[in-house]
């Protein structure tokens, strides 16, 4: 997304996690230096998307959304079709005659997550797959910041648990999607892995992994129309523009 914000003349800034007021004052006035006037911002975690939005709102700064939205809170965003994304995904699998699933997920933080998770659900239903062909893990986002073993432990435990009981896996998370496949040519070698489908949410970048593309460009270009909108003409209608998602079948 970085590359088709540029292109609109927008710089892209990657924010720390550090909130001390020594090095806020430093930012503040390293931006006052470079007569910078606004800001395109990347939060990190949910409670900082939040703040980072209200502290907009205060300032009457303008801002877009980036595949978040709060429905407490009127806002322009811009989002992948997450719901149809995660719809696609499972038919396709059901298609294949696939019916007993895995869903690996992060916690519903997210928007992101949640719609994915809608679409899934939507999509079983619909398929009449009964919720015990079900099974369902709920990584938190703390174990990323544990060492590679510890993730790669929690996998292999909980594969080697219930890996008898589906014979496809949908991470809604890419790098969920990763941690499973390695986990699961680990836990019951790579022949039998190989019967397992996977599906997730953009390119993880292995041979035998279907995924739903989301169309980073559009999202991109969307984003920065909107806010020059606000910029020039102070447009700042409340809306959520979905960009579609595009099944990518496995190589």
């Amino acid at each position: 997304m970085g590359r088709s914000s540029m292109s609109y003349g927008f710089g892209r800034t990657y924010p720390g996690k550090d909130s001390q007021e020594r090095r806020k004052s430093r930012a503040q006035l390293c931006l006052r230096t470079l007569k910078v006037s606004r800001l395109v911002l990347f939060s990190i975690g949910g409670e900082h998307e939040r703040q980072t939005v209200d502290r907009a709102s205060e300032l009457g700064c303008p801002y877009v959304l980036i595949d978040r939205y709060f429905t407490d809170k009127p806002n322009v965003s811009v989002c992948s079709d997450n719901i149809e994304g995660a719809h696609k995904a499972v038919t396709n699998l059901v298609k294949q005659e696939f019916r007993q699933f895995a869903l690996v997920t992060p916690p519903k933080e997210h928007s992101v997550v949640i719609e994915r998770i809608a679409g899934f659900e939507k999509a079983v239903e619909k398929a009449r797959i009964s919720q015990k062909d079900i099974i369902r893990l709920t990584v938190p986002y703390e174990i990323f910041n544990e060492s590679t073993q510890r993730r790669e432990q929690m996998l292999d435990n909980w594969i080697s648990q219930y890996y008898g009981q589906f014979t496809a896996l949908v991470a809604v998370d890419v790098e969920l999607a990763r941690l499973a496949y390695y986990s699961l040519i680990r836990t019951i070698g790579k022949e039998r892995a190989k019967c397992i489908a996977i599906v997730t949410f953009d390119d993880p970048e292995i041979d035998g992994i279907a995924y739903v593309q989301q169309d980073e460009k559009m999202i991109g270009i969307q984003a920065v129309t909107l806010l020059l909108d606000q910029i020039h003409h102070g447009i700042r209608t409340p809306k959520k523009l979905f960009v579609p998602m595009e099944w990518v079948p496995s190589s």
